[in-house]
């Protein structure tokens, strides 16, 4: 069984731009905080 962190190394990583456009967001409708 992996461990979490080995799970978490495995993830890739998407923007979360693109994501929000998966599920219909346009970027108009986020507000992005952070880096």
């Amino acid at each position: 069984m992996l461990k979490d962190i080995e799970i978490a190394q495995q993830a890739e990583m998407k923007p979360i731009v693109e994501i929000a456009r998966s599920v219909g967001l346009t970027e108009d409708e986020l507000e992005l905080y952070g880096k």
